[in-house]
């Protein structure tokens, strides 16, 4: 509500576009709002409808992308921890939050999301509610889709584990970006923050986080093939709606590849210090993908018929700037000239 003030709508105006997650103190806070006229802008606390802080809106600009015509207020300067709304005129936003945590809460909900939708786990989350049974259990007997010099059509493997789309590509890109996120900052990241629903817990002195991701690069290695090469995805031939059907492993793509071996590069020097022979697993893994490559001048997406009926391709017909991200990864875990000089190349 906004505390029974005269004038003033009860509603949050669909066209004052706040950041709803909250600012932090010491850094840009800004938010555009629909151009009515107006040329003023306030920030009322929450609470009690005061007025804390007044500005003025920049010029009206019509804005392309969201077909707005739209003016920016700024309030940067205004460091002062509680919860506002934003005012112009008779209009007023949704309420936000400025302070130094105002990330704490959605970091925590982002990261269990992944925990939430790992396959082949059975989920009883009490912080949720959410109650699921094993997905895709099928996945313990995969069929490869394809023969070539490695495999036989119908060969069945186990890729159980990694989360509901089983893609190399996301898993790879996602593990990286998680993994440098704890690397930028690793004292943010303690056990017990996750709050892992029972049985998804492992018994290890990591921090929930690198469990979290650890789940997923126990996955993308059994993707992992003898030549170091990677199958490219699991999935069935149809849209799943609750999945029963035959599940199939398809393709091999140099792009995805190469990512994943970035990704198990950066785990290498990450999980080294909690357990080294998880680190020398990991680095293998990464190097077994730069030889696999080192061999394979030419990218690689391998198609068969069929395959793109029940999933995304996550095609790439290029694989440089991959190549080029491996070997950055792999010069920094490992510090071997060689990488370096390929760079230089």
């Amino acid at each position: 509500g906004t505390c029974g003030l005269p004038g003033f709508s009860e509603a949050a105006d669909a066209g004052m576009h706040v950041d709803q997650v909250g600012y932090l103190n010491g850094y840009s806070k800004t938010a555009m709002v629909t151009d009515t006229g107006d040329t003023d802008f306030s920030l009322v606390d929450a609470k009690t409808g005061q007025t804390v802080y007044e500005g003025k809106l920049s010029a009206a600009k019509k804005d392309a992308m969201s077909e707005e015509t739209l003016r920016k207020a700024d309030f940067s300067s205004f460091n002062k921890e509680g919860t506002y709304k934003l005012r112009v005129g008779s209009r007023e936003s949704y309420d936000f939050e400025i302070g130094d945590n105002v990330y704490a809460v959605p970091a925590v909900e982002t990261w269990r999301s992944y925990t939430l939708s790992r396959s082949n786990t059975p989920i009883d989350d009490p912080v949720t509610g959410l109650k699921v049974k094993e997905g895709h259990a099928q996945d313990r007997q995969a069929q490869v889709y394809f023969t070539d010099k490695l495999n036989k059509k119908g060969d069945r493997l186990d890729v159980s584990g990694g989360d509901y789309g089983k893609y190399v590509t996301t898993a790879a890109i996602s593990s990286a970006e998680l993994l440098l996120a704890y690397e930028a900052n690793p004292s943010h990241f303690t056990r017990g923050q996750l709050f892992f629903p029972k049985g998804t817990q492992e018994e290890t002195k990591l921090p929930d986080a690198l469990q979290e991701v650890q789940f997923e690069l126990d996955w993308m290695r059994k993707m992992q093939r003898k030549d170091g090469s990677m199958f490219h995805k699991v999935a069935g031939l149809a849209w799943p709606g609750f999945d029963t059907q035959e599940r199939y492993i398809f393709g091999s793509c140099t792009s995805s590849a190469a990512m994943s071996g970035a990704s198990f590069a950066i785990a290498s020097r990450i999980y080294a210090p909690f357990d080294k022979a998880y680190g020398e697993i990991m680095r293998k893994s990464a190097e077994r993908i730069w030889g696999y490559l080192a061999k394979t001048k030419n990218p690689i997406y391998r198609v068969d018929e069929g395959q793109e009926s029940g999933s995304g391709p996550y095609n790439k017909s290029t694989d440089i700037e991959e190549r080029i991200w491996l070997a950055a990864e792999l010069f920094r875990t490992t510090g071997d000239k060689k990488y370096e000089k390929y760079l230089q190349s």
